[in-house]
């Protein structure tokens, strides 16, 4: 089993017999018959992600929002990105589409795409 504490510090956990030791954390005296090496998954509450990325709860960790996505959000830990929505007028066009930005309608003159 993983132990884990109040304090939202992330450990890996070293089982061996009749031990069991948190890593930069504290010791736990626990029953245990087996010797491994735990990894102690992050959870969203533990990263925190910046714009233009998403939450991977496979993977534990933030990764880039997929073509055709944005996030604009500083700091959270949201597990999916926004579509680019964004529809302009007649002689309008969109304008810095990215990662972490839906994008603005700009006048079709003044583009310089």
């Amino acid at each position: 089993s993983i132990i884990s504490d109040t304090t939202g510090t992330r450990t890996s956990l070293t089982v061996s017999k009749s031990t069991v030791t948190t890593v930069a954390a504290s010791t736990t005296t626990s029953s245990s018959t087996s010797s491994s090496i735990l990894p102690v998954k992050n959870t969203p509450s533990q990263i925190t992600c910046t714009v233009g990325e998403l939450y991977n709860i496979s993977s534990g960790t933030c990764v880039p929002c997929p073509l055709g996505e944005y996030q604009s959000a500083i700091k959270h830990n949201r597990t999916k990105c926004h579509n680019h929505t964004i529809t302009c007028g007649i002689n309008e066009v969109v304008a810095g589409q990215s990662l972490v930005s839906n994008g603005v309608c700009v006048s079709a003159s003044s583009s310089t795409a």
